[in-house]
C-alpha cells in the first residue's frame, strides 16, 4: 500500500497539464478540422469570393483555434485517489472519467520531436474499456510522468490479484545496434515500400507536369529516335533502381522507427523503447498479454532474427473480432523468442506432452486446383503460340512444388495449456496464445465441408480471432471440447 500512498502524495490534488500541452490542443483541433472539413475547404478555396476574404477567415479561424485549445487545456485537470485515477475534461461540457487501476492494460509514454526539446511527454493510458486509449495526458514533465505511470503499475498490481514471483528482475530481449538496425531495414518489404514510392512519384506528376512537360520538350529528338529503338535496354536500370529506392525507403523507416530499440522482459512486465524523431516507451504487464505473434521472411531467417508482435486485450469483450492493441519488436532472437514465451506461458514449462495436428488432405488439393487454375488463366491471357504449353507446364510444376510446401507448413502444435498455429512457407507465422485466455471457440461447417469431413475452427480472444482451416472433423471436435473445457475449468486472472 505503500505506493499508494506516496502516488496520492503526489497527485492527490488535482493539477493541470503543462502550459505547452496547448500545442498539443492547437494541432489536433486543426487537424481535425482539415480532415472534417477537407472537401468544402477544397471547394471554397476555387472560389474567387471565398479568396478575397482567405486573410480574414483565416485569422477567425486560427483565433477560435487558439481559444479553444487553451479552454481545453484550462479544464482538463487530473489526481489520483486509493484506487483510481480521476480525469476532469471537457470544452462546452464537463466529463469526470474515473478509471480504477486495475482496468487499466498498459501505459505508454510518447515524444513528438518538439516534446524532446522541452522535456514533455505523453502518457497514453489503455483501459479494458475501450480499443484504443481512453484518456491522453498530452503534457507532462518527463520525470512526473515516469513517478505517475510507475506509480500507478505498482498500484495496480497491489490491486490485482496476486501473482506468482518468477525470480526474474530483468532480462534484455533486444537492443538494436547500429548492425543490427541495418539488418532490421535489410529485411523489411521492400516491394511494398518501392510501390508506395512509385505511387507517390505518380501522384506527383500532375501538379508539376507542365513544368516536366517543358523539361522534356528541350530533349532533341535525336535522342528520342535513339530511345524507341533501345528502351528495353533501360529495363534492367529501372529495376535496379526501384530496388535501390525500395531499400533506402525501408532503412529510413527502420531507422525512424527502431532506432535505439530496448525490449526488456522484467518479473511481471515487457518494456519496449524506440524511435528517433518521435521516441515512445510501451510498458505491458505479462498478465495482460493475450497472442505472440512470430514473422520471419527468408531473409530474417538467414539472419537468425524474427519480427514479434505482442498483442494486449483490445478490451472489446463483446467483441472479440478487434485486433487488439499491439506493439512489433523487430530482430528478436530465437533464444529471446524462448524467453518471452515461456514468462508470458508459465505452464508452457511445466508441459511434457506435445500434439502436432495437420489439415486435412483436402487442404492440399484445394491449394493445387486454385495455383493451376490462377497460373493458366494468367499465362493464357499473356501469352500465346508454341510458348503456351511450355509455359503451362511450369505452372503446373509450380503449382506441385508450392502447394506442397504451403501444405506442410501449416498446422497447429498443442499442450494441454497452449495452442500454436503455424503458417506460411516464404514469410512464415507463427501465433501461441493459451486456452485458459480464450473468451470463446467456435467450429464451422458448411455443406460441402460437412461431406468432405473438414471443419474450420476459430479461437476468440480479447486480442482478436485466430482461425485454422479445413481440419479434419474429428481433431477439430476434439480441440473445440477441449477448449470449452479449459475455458469452463480457468480460474486464473488474465485481465
Amino acid at each position: 500500500m505503500e505506493s499508494i500512498e506516496g502516488l496520492q502524495q503526489a497527485f492527490g490534488e488535482p493539477r493541470r497539464q503543462h502550459f505547452l500541452g496547448t500545442i498539443r490542443y492547437f494541432s489536433r483541433n486543426i487537424n481535425l478540422l482539415v480532415r472534417s472539413f477537407f472537401p468544402i475547404l477544397a471547394g471554397l478555396a476555387l472560389s474567387d469570393e471565398f479568396r478575397q476574404y482567405i486573410e480574414v477567415i483565416a485569422v477567425v479561424v486560427f483565433a477560435l483555434i487558439t481559444i479553444a485549445a487553451f479552454v481545453e487545456f484550462w479544464r482538463f485537470r487530473f489526481h489520483v485517489n486509493n484506487h483510481s485515477i480521476i480525469i476532469e475534461k471537457g470544452l462546452l461540457e464537463r466529463e469526470v472519467i474515473a478509471i480504477p487501476f486495475d482496468r487499466i492494460q498498459a501505459l505508454h509514454l510518447e515524444q513528438a520531436p518538439w516534446q524532446r526539446l522541452v522535456g514533455l511527454t505523453k502518457l497514453k493510458i489503455d483501459t479494458a474499456g475501450t480499443s484504443g486509449a481512453e484518456v491522453d495526458l498530452q503534457a507532462l514533465n518527463l520525470s512526473e510522468a515516469n513517478v505517475l505511470r510507475d506509480g500507478i503499475m505498482a498500484a495496480r498490481s497491489v490491486l490485482a490479484s496476486p501473482v506468482p514471483e518468477r525470480g526474474v528482475d530483468s532480462l534484455p530481449l533486444v537492443h538494436l545496434s547500429p548492425k543490427a538496425l541495418l539488418k532490421v531495414g535489410l529485411t523489411q518489404d521492400h516491394l511494398r515500400n518501392g510501390f508506395i514510392a512509385l505511387g507517390a512519384v505518380i501522384a506527383l506528376y500532375e501538379p508539376f507536369k507542365s513544368l516536366i512537360d517543358t523539361w522534356l520538350s528541350l530533349v532533341p529528338k535525336m535522342y528520342w529516335s535513339i530511345l524507341s529503338w533501345t528502351w528495353f535496354l533501360f529495363i534492367p536500370l529501372g529495376v535496379f533502381l526501384f530496388l535501390i529506392l525500395s531499400f533506402i525507403i525501408s532503412s529510413a523507416g527502420a531507422i525512424l522507427r527502431y532506432f535505439n530499440l530496448k525490449a526488456v522482459l522484467y518479473d511481471r512486465e515487457i518494456s519496449l523503447k524506440a524511435g528517433l524523431l518521435r521516441r515512445f516507451e510501451y510498458r505491458i504487464p505479462l498478465a495482460k498479454i493475450q497472442i505472440l505473434e512470430w514473422r520471419s521472411t527468408l531473409m530474417r531467417r538467414a539472419l537468425s532474427i524474427e519480427t514479434l508482435r505482442v498483442f494486449q486485450a483490445s478490451a472489446q469483450e463483446s467483441d472479440s473480432s478487434s485486433k487488439g492493441l499491439s506493439m512489433s519488436v523487430p530482430g528478436i532472437s530465437k533464444e529471446a523468442s524462448s524467453n518471452l514465451a515461456s514468462a508470458v506461458f508459465e505452464s508452457m514449462q511445466e508441459n511434457s506432452e506435445v500434439e502436432r495436428i495437420e489439415p486435412s488432405i483436402y487442404l492440399y488439393y484445394r491449394f493445387l486446383i486454385l495455383r493451376i487454375l490462377i497460373g493458366s488463366a494468367a499465362v493464357i491471357a499473356a501469352s500465346s503460340g508454341g510458348a503456351l504449353l511450355f509455359l503451362i507446364g511450369g505452372v503446373i510444376v509450380w503449382s506441385f512444388h508450392s502447394a506442397r510446401k504451403k501444405f506442410e507448413n501449416y498446422w497447429l502444435l498443442v499442450t494441454p495449456d497452449v495452442c500454436q498455429i503455424y503458417d506460411g512457407w516464404l514469410r512464415k507465422k507463427r501465433s501461441m496464445f493459451s486456452f485458459f485466455k480464450l473468451q470463446r471457440v467456435a467450429l464451422y461447417q458448411n455443406t460441402l465441408m460437412r461431406k468432405r469431413g473438414v471443419a474450420h475452427i476459430t479461437f476468440a480472444t480479447a486480442a482478436g480471432n485466430r482461425t485454422f482451416k479445413f481440419l479434419n472433423e474429428n481433431d477439430a471436435k476434439r480441440l473445440y471440447d477441449w477448449s470449452l473445457m479449459k475455458i469452463e475449468q480457468g480460474s486464473r486472472n488474465w485481465m
